[in-house]
């Protein structure tokens, strides 16, 4: 039997045995003498109390006592100061020959033996998120100490892999869904990869081994940290890019900026400025991908005497309020809250399938409602260019990431003990977003109006039978239109064809002349020759079979036609005493002499310069 002790290792509480504490405490205690009183010392013990704890924890696999054996083992993992003295002065010897060792060491020309370094490069290294070089989540800060490269480079590759869709003929449309894989897959690394908490996670990260004097040299690590290249906004005129790189590269600043600035100008008039709008785009790749000026790893504490012991934490239970109307405040409270956030949910989903029935995709209830907004199958049809096609589905892009933003924001707050807050890039971002996807959605609707300005029209004859047969008008209604009662059932066909909703409307007039029908297309366009071609495009697929005359519901625009606010007029030219009659189902509206007439389908009329009489006898 032995006595135990109490104690806190790193934040952590551990039962350990008489001797094993007597053992730990002379550890903890040379290891405070060998580290002098600095203002850092505490910092430092505190960091090998967590390593400490962690190792314990993989160590005793269940067990509740820490005995001798564990002390042994912590001591032969973090090593003694002793050791890292005499260490320091058996490699006390020249540079020269340190890297002729080195050398000598990994000269191999076989590929057996570069194929062995890989694994060694990364056998002492761990993945983790550096949150203290973040610019979002800390995804490629970690893989840049992973993998030794600069973290500014990996953003930038994967900001190029991101924005690829947007440059590919054809697929740029896909961009949307094509952007979600990519949030998706770097959301997922980001709950995946753990977080560089303490130091021993951050020097496992950049695969030092942990132990007493890599972590008393932690902050000189950092400082010879080699993957940093970061904004340098004292010595930058705008963001700081090129001070920033120069820095690094140690190059001069002036000539780097020179160079920038001939690249965007004497590029401009060549292949519609795209190089010079590559560069602009290449500069603010950099401002988004380079960390900014300072040091976070490790944070010093304030300066204190060298008697200052550490702060510690004390959890100060908050009053409970018991009383009967204290109650009743809590309740409604979070009937309030349920309510909002069932509200808040419910328009994030609304939003998130309106959006997506916008690019012609359908989501379980939503499906119905997004199948009578399938404004992506019409957006070719009214937006001319292509460019203005891919510029709407970038800015609405923009806009939909900051209409997310808001419930997204409201509802973490009301879920959260504490209230988002969000770095002032992140709003800064939103904001220019917005404005941004504003700017291109203006641009389009601006130069889409403008299309509409020009007018013109075209007419076609029909000659009709001069006989004593009664005329008959029958609605030809397209077996995709059948639901016109409850929808304008507009469609694109298979063929990249659109067929839109017609009215039927018909007008009659009184002639003396042989009887004729005449169609009259209206439309509009940019221009006279513009407008024309959508005329071209334009078909109204009307058929006369003897004295039957059969009036389409729709009107066709071909592939390659554009919407221009068509209309379809049809004037029936008739004799008097020329019997019609109409469709049973008709519902078709006549105008005789441009005065409104009530019809009834399946009812015999005269033609008379007063207009339509009604024969008393009902057709069978």
């Amino acid at each position: 039997m032995d006595k135990t002790h109490n104690i806190s290792l790193g934040g952590f509480a551990f039962l350990i045995e008489d001797r094993a504490y007597q053992q730990l405490l002379k550890y903890l205690n040379d290891v405070r003498k060998s580290l002098g009183n600095t203002s850092d010392t505490e910092e430092i013990i505190y960091d090998v109390e967590q390593r400490m704890a962690e190792l314990l924890k993989t160590q005793m696999k269940g067990r509740e006592v820490i005995v001798s054996q564990d002390v042994v083992y912590l001591i032969d993992v973090l090593g003694t100061p002793e050791q890292y003295i005499d260490e320091e002065a058996s490699h006390d010897y020249s540079f020269e020959e340190m890297d002729r060792d080195t050398k000598n060491q990994y000269n191999t020309s076989d590929l057996k033996g570069a194929m062995n370094k890989i694994p060694n490069f990364f056998r002492h290294k761990k993945l983790f998120r550096d949150l203290e070089n973040k610019r979002l989540a800390g995804v490629f800060s970690g893989l840049s100490h992973y993998l030794d490269m600069e973290a500014v480079w990996l953003r930038i590759l994967f900001l190029s892999v991101y924005l690829l869709m947007l440059v590919i003929p054809k697929l740029y449309y896909l961009y949307p869904f094509y952007a979600m894989i990519w949030t998706s897959v770097y959301l997922l690394f980001a709950s995946i990869i753990p977080i560089a908490k303490t130091t021993a996670d951050k020097l496992a990260m950049r695969g030092k081994e942990v132990n007493i004097d890599t972590l008393s040299s932690a902050k000189e690590s950092y400082d010879s940290d080699k993957i940093r290249m970061r904004l340098n906004k004292q010595k930058g005129k705008f963001l700081g890019v090129f001070a920033g790189m120069s820095e690094y590269y140690n190059w001069d600043v002036t000539w780097l900026r020179i160079g920038y600035a001939l690249l965007v100008l004497l590029s401009l008039p060549f292949k519609e400025a795209l190089f010079s709008l590559f560069c602009v785009i290449l500069y603010v790749m950099l401002w988004l991908s380079m960390n900014n000026p300072k040091n976070n790893f490790l944070k010093a504490d304030a300066e204190t005497s060298e008697n200052s012991e550490r702060a510690e934490f004390k959890f100060v239970p908050k009053s409970n309020n018991f009383s009967f109307w204290g109650i009743v405040r809590g309740f409604f409270k979070g009937i309030f809250y349920f309510i909002t956030a069932i509200i808040l949910s419910i328009l994030l989903v609304l939003f998130v399938g309106l959006s997506l029935a916008f690019f012609g995709i359908n989501i379980f209830f939503l499906g119905t409602m997004g199948g009578t907004m399938l404004v992506y199958d019409y957006l070719p049809f009214l937006i001319e260019t292509k460019w203005e096609l891919a510029l709407l589905y970038v800015s609405i892009s923009m806009l939909s990431f900051v209409a997310l933003f808001v419930p997204i924001k409201l509802l973490i707050n009301l879920f959260s003990s504490k209230k988002a807050t969000f770095p002032k890039k992140w709003i800064v971002t939103n904001v220019i977003l917005f404005f941004v996807g504003i700017i291109g959605m203006s641009i389009v609707a601006g130069s889409t109006i403008r299309s509409f300005k020009a007018y013109t029209f075209d007419t076609q004859k029909y000659s009709l039978q001069n006989s004593d047969n009664t005329l008959v008008v029958q609605n030809a209604r397209s077996q995709f239109m059948l639901l016109d009662d409850v929808f304008s059932s507009n469609y694109v066909d298979h063929d990249g064809s659109m067929f839109m909703y017609h009215n039927e409307n018909i007008e009659i007039y009184v002639t003396d002349k042989q009887p004729y029908l005449e169609v009259m297309r209206t439309t509009r366009g940019g221009n006279i020759p513009k407008a024309k071609l959508n005329i071209d495009k334009t078909l109204y697929p009307l058929e006369i079979k003897n004295d039957t005359i059969l009036l389409p519901n729709h009107y066709k625009i071909e592939k390659g036609g554009l919407f221009r606010g068509q209309e379809i007029r049809i004037k029936l030219y008739l004799p008097e005493k020329k019997k019609i009659t109409f469709d049973r189902y008709s519902k078709t509206v006549v105008w005789f002499n441009k005065k409104f007439t009530r019809v009834m389908g399946n009812k015999e009329y005269i033609v008379t310069k007063e207009g339509l009489q009604e024969e008393p006898t009902l057709l069978n």
